[in-house]
């Protein structure tokens, strides 16, 4: 046992993910807060991009909101998967955040007007639609809605996928 449990933090420590993180969890029983705290010290020193993935898992997992938020903030468009999920996670904890984020990357799309990522727009709008809500902003949303309208109204494509957001 010792020693399965030695083999997989040390998989962990040179490639960390969250199948190995909670493997540990699970091997480790009782020292689980020691090992625990040794392995979120070592992930945040982690700088690799195969390591973004794994911080990303792990500090939700860990309800660990804000430092899942870090790890994304600069993350471009093109990483909108693990963007996506911590906005997920975050709507109820950051919905500022997810507003502020989820708004600017969809401005960008629509700005360029790129009408074949429109849909990507789109996505983006409905995580800071998702905040707004939650946080019992609609009225705000609706303000928000109305500004792109008139900013885009030429743009009939983005209108029509942002139509059921409205």
């Amino acid at each position: 046992l010792a020693t399965a449990l030695s083999a997989k933090i040390q998989a962990f420590l040179a490639r960390p993910s969250l199948q190995d993180y909670r493997k540990v969890e699970e091997l480790a029983k009782e020292q689980w807060s020691t090992i625990k705290v040794e392995l979120l010290t070592n992930l945040r020193t982690q700088t690799s991009s195969t390591a973004h993935k794994a911080k990303v898992d792990i500090f939700l997992n860990e309800g660990l909101i804000d430092e899942a938020i870090e790890v994304v903030a600069d993350f471009s468009s093109y990483d909108s998967s693990s963007i996506h999920q911590v906005m997920e996670a975050a709507i109820p904890h950051r919905p500022d955040w997810v507003i502020e984020n989820a708004c600017k990357r969809a401005e960008s799309i629509v700005a360029q007007s790129k009408a074949d990522a429109y849909h990507l727009a789109i996505e983006w709008l409905r995580k800071a639609r998702a905040a707004y809500l939650q946080s019992n902003r609609e009225s705000e949303w609706s303000i928000y809605c109305d500004s792109l309208i008139k900013t885009h109204s030429r743009k009939r494509k983005f209108m029509e996928l942002l139509k059921p957001l409205t």
